[in-house]
């Protein structure tokens, strides 16, 4: 159990660039990041996905996405129109 930790401690640790002690796995571990962490000038950082871009989405689905919220919204405004009072305990269903 100890072990595990302290191999988890070491790999990120190493990824962030920091000298680790020299134990089997972990020395493994820290000269694969140490050596990414001295080829970036960040530190080592993974990039997966290829960088940050947004989800483009066409317009069509933009104005039913807008068209569905704007209906779902004039719903929640009703439903509190009729039963807000019996939610907020000011009456009682059956009255």
């Amino acid at each position: 159990m100890f072990a595990a930790r302290a191999s988890t401690l070491a790999r990120s640790l190493s990824r962030q660039g920091v000298p680790t002690s020299s134990s089997s796995a972990a020395a493994a571990a820290a000269g694969r990041a140490t050596t990414n962490a001295t080829s970036n000038s960040m530190g080592a950082r993974r990039k997966m996905g290829g960088g940050a871009h947004w989800m483009e989405v066409s317009p069509v689905h933009t104005y039913a996405g807008e068209i569905c919220g704007f209906f779902a919204w004039i719903w929640i405004f009703h439903r509190a129109k009729e039963d807000l009072g019996v939610v907020l305990g000011f009456r009682h269903p059956w009255e």
